[in-house]
């Protein structure tokens, strides 16, 4: 358990959900197909559907920043990019 865990009074179960892990018990869980089943590549799916302009408003909207010391923002960019 964390330090901020028992601050909190929570338990770790509660305040670590698995990302990586979470189908690592799943058979084959390794393999491209189970990585679909489970909605892989679902959102490059959807951002390659849209239109190049209403891709770049998205990521605009999200608010994603570069990781650079400026923290650029990335749809600002991606705005520039002919």
């Amino acid at each position: 358990m964390t330090v901020a865990a028992e601050i909190r009074g929570s338990s770790p179960e509660k305040l670590l959900a698995p990302v990586l892990s979470a189908f690592w018990d799943e058979d084959e869980s390794w393999t491209l197909d189970v990585y679909r089943r489970h909605e892989g590549y679902e959102g490059l799916r959807k951002a390659l559907a849209m239109a190049p302009d209403d891709l770049i408003a998205y990521v605009k909207e999200s608010g994603l920043r570069g990781r650079g010391g400026a923290g650029f923002p990335t749809g600002m960019k991606w705005q520039f990019i002919p």
